[in-house]
């Protein structure tokens, strides 16, 4: 753009000069340099889309989803779900898909104890976050959850395990993950 703008610029000085000079030219065209074009961000694949893709749901069941979400203000998946459109299973799958984070089943899940050490019961269902595992060696949490993009649950759980760690999130469904948690962190006596 800045070189085009110079070519523009020095053909006006030089016809200014000329014109001064009382001499005329004609004037010539410029060719304006090239100038790579940026290849072209491929769009991000909604989530209806990927339903329809997977052959999950139809066109209609969409739209019927669309209206519940406007109605109720849920999620465009929860709504589905809620509709009996898919299942959760269905729905984790293609939402990992579309948002490009792996997914974790967690009825097939043997809880870490050093994991569930690093993460107290009230956190994991304050910020509905199951951790699955801890590794020592490269001080690796992974956790699960319905909401593994959610940008305070990861912050304050990070600060909570200290920065050292890292943590590699996977997404579970939310009945999953609350099961999860009161399987494997018991259940608190009260008398």
């Amino acid at each position: 753009m800045q070189a085009k703008l110079s070519v523009v610029a020095l053909s006006v000085v030089a016809a200014f000069a000329l014109s001064a000079c009382g001499q005329k030219e004609e004037p010539k065209p410029v060719a304006a340099p090239a100038v790579p074009a940026a290849p072209a961000a491929k769009p991000p694949v909604r989530l209806g889309d990927r339903l329809l893709q997977m052959g999950l749901v139809s066109s209609d069941q969409i739209q019927i989803g669309l209206l519940e979400q406007k109605k109720t203000g849920k999620q465009l998946g929860d709504a589905l779900i809620a509709l009996g459109f898919v299942t959760e299973g269905a729905m984790r799958e293609a939402l990992g898909q579309t948002l490009g984070q792996q997914t974790i089943q967690l009825q097939s899940v043997l809880a870490d104890p050093e994991a569930l050490a690093r993460l107290p019961k009230a956190m994991a269902l304050r910020f509905q976050a199951f951790p699955v595992s801890y590794q020592p060696e490269t001080q690796k949490l992974v956790l699960a959850s319905p909401k593994p993009n959610d940008i305070i649950a990861g912050d304050q759980i990070r600060a909570h395990v200290g920065l050292g760690v890292s943590i590699e999130w996977r997404l579970a469904g939310a009945a999953d993950v609350l099961a999860a948690i009161d399987q494997f962190y018991g259940y608190e006596l009260s008398i």
